[in-house]
């Protein structure tokens, strides 16, 4: 294929091909094991040993990662990423409209709020860049240049490996069926996918690894900001999805691609400015209704949706108790009805085995299980008239949830039956995100809250019973 006004240097070295099948599952281990390596595991050492700020291990974490990706390239003998260039810089971005578009719409619907604090914007910024160097380094510098080296030669062969590497980097994102549930990382692995093709276009078209850097980078920027934005409210992932929210997700996906559409018979045909931009209003427009459409699907499943206050507190301390078993001993005077003062002793404990979560009358030996899917944090805590047992879990479908249950002073009892009016007694509120259970300690009134502590929105503080609130939102 002849490549229009092409400036090449270091162009790469032709490598030995094999069955594309059996390639792609080759390049689809190492890839998984590589992300691995660099993103779940350095990233878990950084955050439990070296850094303890969110923000700081965000950027610096994802730095280390830029250049562990940088490393990879050598290793591989890709660095020809970095001056094969067939397009500059700023026109090279045209075919990414459908991007710049989008993310302007993005900005105005959830992130605009966040302008105001400037320092999150810029802690933002910093790391979506370094997001977009190392997974364009990684995915596009090495995967796809991997592919290209092997099948790049005919029309057939480029798009062999355009679309092979984008649906490897979509398949990655299958390790977040934990957190995200099946329905949501189906979704979540198709997008990714037509993105992965749509960068891996646009890095073939312009041979500028900047470019893609750019506008991944910007795209997660803008997606990034609404984290940034005050929440006032958390809904429920489900399992069961309408025909509204699976048509939805199909279009979304489909939205991203049409921006392929002049180029389906001829990867390297040179297009009009007008009609990239065109295509790209298209399919800009496709995205926002196939987004509203999967979004009145999700509605019409009857989602709950669950309220987030705001907790103001100029002076607070955290304290955080973590022990694998929680003791509650009691003592209580009670009355009988001449008047006369008995002792009564209460002794529970909190523990986890293996799968359970188990709550013990000691004095009596009988205990319940308190129910859980992805059990990530448990507490037993004491405040001034009652205990508050505490836990957070992930569901099936990837909700965060907050569990609690109270135990009054004045209810305390060894009755067999009080330990199942315990656990059916529980409450239940969707947080963002699993987190490190905690006590916030208000300095200036004495007063204390058990709360959550996420990565993205700080600590979920349980105000009052059915009340959660974040501190210091605004």
């Amino acid at each position: 294929m002849e490549k229009n006004n092409e400036v090449v240097t270091n162009k790469p070295v032709k490598k030995e091909r094999m069955n594309v099948y059996v390639f792609s599952i080759l390049m689809f281990i190492i890839f998984v094991a590589t992300f691995y390596v660099v993103h779940i595991y350095l990233r878990s050492f950084l955050f439990s040993n070296v850094f303890s700020n969110m923000h700081t291990y965000d950027i610096i974490g994802e730095a280390i990662l830029a250049i562990l990706a940088f490393i990879v390239l050598l290793f591989w003998k890709n660095s020809y990423v970095f001056t094969q260039k067939q397009e500059k810089f700023i026109p090279s971005l045209r075919y990414g409209w459908f991007y710049l578009i989008m993310g302007v719409v993005f900005f105005g619907l959830y992130g605009s709020a966040s302008m105001n604090n400037v320092p999150g914007v810029i802690n933002t910024a910093i790391f979506a860049l370094l997001v977009g160097i190392y997974e364009e380094f990684l995915c596009r510098g090495w995967l796809l240049n991997e592919f290209l080296e092997r099948y790049g030669e005919t029309k057939k062969g480029v798009w062999i490996s355009i679309v092979a590497s984008g649906v490897i980097f979509g398949l990655i994102h299958f390790i977040n069926v934990s957190s995200n549930g099946f329905a949501g990382t189906i979704t979540q692995v198709l997008s990714a996918s037509a993105s992965g093709i749509l960068f891996g276009f646009i890095y073939y078209r312009t041979k500028n690894i900047w470019s893609v850097v750019f506008l991944h980078a910007y795209w997660d920027f803008m997606l990034f900001l609404a984290q940034l934005s005050p929440v006032t409210s958390v809904s429920a992932n489900i399992s069961g999805t309408t025909v509204l929210a699976i048509v939805g997700s199909i279009l979304l996906v489909l939205s991203e691609l049409i921006i392929l559409l002049p180029f389906r018979k001829d990867v390297d045909k040179n297009v009009e400015n007008g009609s990239l931009v065109k295509y790209g209003a298209i399919a800009s427009a496709a995205y926002f209704v196939s987004f509203i459409i999967a979004a009145l699907g999700l509605v019409s499943d009857g989602i709950k949706e669950y309220e987030i206050g705001n907790l103001a507190i100029d002076e607070y301390s955290v304290i955080y108790d973590n022990y694998e078993t929680y003791d509650l001993k009691k003592e209580v005077q009670i009355a009988d009805e001449l008047g006369v003062y008995t002792t009564e002793n209460y002794s529970f404990s909190l523990y986890k085995t293996d799968s359970l979560l188990v709550f013990k009358n000691n004095t009596t030996g009988e205990s319940v299980n308190f129910e859980f899917n992805n059990l990530y944090d448990y507490s037993l805590y004491e405040f001034k008239d009652y205990y508050l047992i505490a836990y957070v879990n992930l569901d099936k479908d990837g909700n965060a949830e907050f569990r609690y249950h109270y135990l009054f002073n004045s209810e305390l009892s060894n009755d067999n039956s009080y330990l199942h009016e315990v656990k059916n007694n529980g409450s239940m509120h969707l947080i963002s995100d699993v987190g490190e259970l905690c006590i916030i300690h208000n300095k200036e009134t004495g007063y204390e809250y058990m709360a959550v502590k996420t990565d993205d929105y700080g600590y979920f503080v349980l105000e009052e019973q059915d009340k959660v609130s974040i501190l210091n939102r605004d």
